[in-house]
């Protein structure tokens, strides 16, 4: 403890010796003169607003932290309508396409900024180490690098700025984790931040289905407009922080998380407090009544089952028992209409010819002839597509032929390393929680086969977390096999 003490403080008095420390704190300095001769009975609220900024500027891992928080935040939006027309027709499903893109993750994108802007002061101040290379690195550059070039031959430049939002937020999620989860005390603080979240998510979904819905314009620039928008569908299904389906998505990560803690937990009361917490996430997911989410949890779990040695010999009991859990709990999270719910609600659902299930349908029938005549293969470029409610023919549709080979490397990469490692010596609780991560993208790209698009944030921050994971887990290997020598010499 002394020595972490004394580092931190040789780290400080060195950043403090760089000629850029003073020049923002002389700019604070003079804003709050300015401010206490101007507005003086303001001058309270914003020196605390103020040095709460500069706080999150400062300690990138605390801003990391609350950007993992608002991951799943979509109650704040940007949305716009655009006039560009689509380049195809949409021959068979006339209102497939809308106009209207949005920016849902708003919130995340400008904590993730905040955070890159804290990182990079602090990298520039020395007092962070440079960045750590993971085995995704080359396939993510070249994705990157395919996307922006993409933008060549996409006809829409607004659509694509657009677009090019929510692409830097999940740019920033995997270089971000990458960079600021470096100990074991900040994964198990990131990973606890992401079941916190899942339990916040789990209750409100829970709570939504007795509430009213709550949505109005804030404010409207333009085409442009920011809404607060809670609860749309009141009554029908579970609506936590953000959409239903998002819901589910991100309750599958905080699922298959608390899993990987229940299974290295010690004692009966963090057990038992994991159980509680696992029956609480699995409760809120399905009052949100999400295939796609549904189909990701169980085979998240099953990847999970498989991997896991321990449960190898149990694999047809553990499926049993969660499928048990899933039967039990589903009434119970709507006992109040489990009669309609039963004879709609499910049944509705899983008709192939559904509402959205048509619309799907509709949209692959048609673009994918589309991509081939008009684009050669090439794809229409970034912020060009409708929702494609699919992550691969979201890659495929957009950045065609060449981006999704290169999605595919990076998934092969990512799945190949974190089975090498886990076959090396080390330590059962990062063998655990890796096989937890990695069900974890299981579980995405499962979901993703209905509903999600490539440039999630969730799910690049999720690659990133399992790469800084991997990180940890090879750093400890080296520290095992060093001191191993050492004693034998």
């Amino acid at each position: 403890m002394n020595a972490l003490t004394n580092s931190n403080i040789l780290n400080l008095k060195n950043a403090l010796h760089l000629k850029w420390v003073w020049i923002p704190t002389l700019v604070f300095e003079m804003f709050l003169g300015c401010a206490a001769t101007m507005m003086p009975q303001y001058i309270i609220p914003i020196f605390i607003g103020t040095c709460v900024i500069i706080f999150l500027i400062l300690r990138p891992e605390f801003s990391y932290i609350l950007a993992i928080l608002t991951l799943s935040n979509q109650l704040y939006g940007v949305s716009t309508s655009t006039s560009e027309h689509l380049p195809f027709n949409l021959k068979f499903f006339e209102g497939a396409h809308s106009n209207i893109k949005a920016l849902p993750f708003l919130v995340t994108d400008v904590f993730m900024l905040i955070t890159f802007i804290s990182w990079i002061l602090a990298k520039w101040a020395k007092i962070r180490g440079p960045y750590l290379h993971t085995p995704i690195d080359t396939p993510a550059k070249i994705f990157f690098l395919w996307i922006a070039l993409s933008s060549l031959w996409a006809t829409s430049l607004r659509e694509t700025l657009i677009e090019s939002v929510p692409l830097l937020g999940a740019f920033l999620g995997l270089y971000l984790s990458v960079n600021i989860i470096r100990t074991k005390k900040m994964f198990q603080l990131t990973i606890g931040a992401f079941i916190f979240i899942g339990v916040v998510n789990a209750i409100v979904a829970i709570v939504s289905l007795y509430c009213r819905e709550h949505s109005y314009l804030i404010t409207k620039y333009n085409s442009f407009a920011l809404a607060f928008n809670w609860n749309t569908i009141a009554g029908a299904r579970g609506y936590g922080l953000c959409f239903p389906q998002c819901t589910a998505h991100f309750l599958n990560l905080s699922i298959v998380l608390s899993l990987g803690l229940l299974l290295q937990a010690k004692g009966i009361k963090k057990i038992i407090f994991l159980l509680f917490v696992i029956l609480i996430l699995v409760t809120g997911h399905l009052t949100t009544i999400s295939k796609g989410g549904f189909i990701g949890l169980v085979a998240g779990l099953v990847f999970f089952f498989i991997n896991y040695k321990p449960l190898k010999g149990y694999l047809m009991t553990s499926f049993v028992l969660t499928i048990i859990t899933i039967i039990v709990l589903f009434p119970l999270a709507r006992f109040n209409e489990v009669g309609k719910i039963l004879t709609l609600g499910v049944a509705r659902n899983i008709q192939s010819g559904s509402p959205t299930t048509a619309t799907r349908l509709f949209v692959w029938k048609q673009t994918f002839p589309d991509v081939w005549d008009k684009t050669f293969g090439q794809g229409y470029g970034i912020g060009q597509m409708v929702p494609a409610h699919n992550i691969f023919f979201s890659v495929f549709f957009e950045l065609g032929i060449v981006g999704f080979l290169i999605w595919l490397w990076l998934l092969i990469k990512f799945f190949y390393r974190i089975r090498t490692v886990t076959e090396m010596p080390i330590d059962s609780y990062y063998r655990t929680m890796l096989i937890s991560l990695a069900a974890g993208i299981v579980a995405i790209l499962s979901f993703g086969l209905v509903d999600l698009v490539y440039f999630d944030e969730i799910t690049w921050t999720f690659f990133g977390i399992g790469m800084a994971l991997i990180n940890l887990a090879n750093r400890s290997v080296n520290l095992h096999v060093q001191k191993t020598f050492s004693r034998f010499n």
